[in-house]
């Protein structure tokens, strides 16, 4: 695993949401995503391959991510990896999470 600073910023109802996780309902969901000790771990539904490990603290009333932690074998071959990429990608899992309330990307 790999490890990048991050700060993404989310409300206290946001956060709650957060800590519930992600459950895949069908096939076509690729994402397994449950919250432990502070970090969300999200995982392939298929393999169970860690992807990514999201560190949180709270922050001015809310919560922030703080580090991103990620394994870059998970990714497709020429995906890009750098810090913004990996960043990016980690926003289009989270929006997977129901009722975040707003999009992410």
């Amino acid at each position: 695993m790999k490890s990048l600073p991050a700060e993404i910023f989310f409300t206290k109802e946001q956060f709650e949401k957060i800590k519930k996780g992600f459950q895949p309902q069908d096939t076509q969901d690729k994402w397994l995503m449950r919250f432990e000790n502070g970090v969300l771990h999200c995982e392939r539904s298929w393999t169970g391959t860690s992807v990514f490990k999201i560190k949180f603290s709270p922050k001015n009333g809310g919560y922030a991510t703080r580090e991103i932690e990620y394994n870059p074998e998970a990714f497709k071959p020429g995906e890009p990896l750098s810090d913004e990429a990996v960043i990016k990608k980690v926003k289009e899992v989270l929006d997977k999470i129901e009722g975040l309330g707003y999009n992410l990307n």
